[in-house]
């Protein structure tokens, strides 16, 4: 039997690792690395929260009836997180442009 509390505790972790695996990167100074790995980490950040949108919160508002609750307010949370991802990403971008073709 599927075990969708496993999964989505093993997608927790492997973004976690991801995330540390930039912060490695980035203490080293490899930002070719870190722009790499910072893909990867985001990719799998951004399929976990899709999977828990489309999947996990409409089975919980289906089996408690509670619509709009718990639901909406990690929607909310996830909105923001893709946010600062977006807002992280452009930054980054910006510095590497900055530091590959100072004016």
């Amino acid at each position: 039997m599927f075990d969708a509390v496993a999964y989505l505790t093993r997608q927790h972790t492997h973004c976690d690792h991801a995330f540390l695996a930039v912060e490695k990167a980035a203490q080293a100074k490899d930002w070719d690395k870190v722009d790499t790995l910072f893909d990867v980490a985001c990719t799998a950040l951004h399929a976990h929260l899709q999977l828990e949108e489309q999947v996990l919160f409409p089975a919980f508002e289906r089996a408690t009836g509670i619509v709009g609750g718990p639901t909406a307010m990690m929607c909310g949370a996830h909105e923001v997180m893709r946010d600062i991802l977006a807002n992280v990403t452009a930054c980054a971008r910006y510095a590497m442009r900055a530091a590959y073709w100072p004016s």
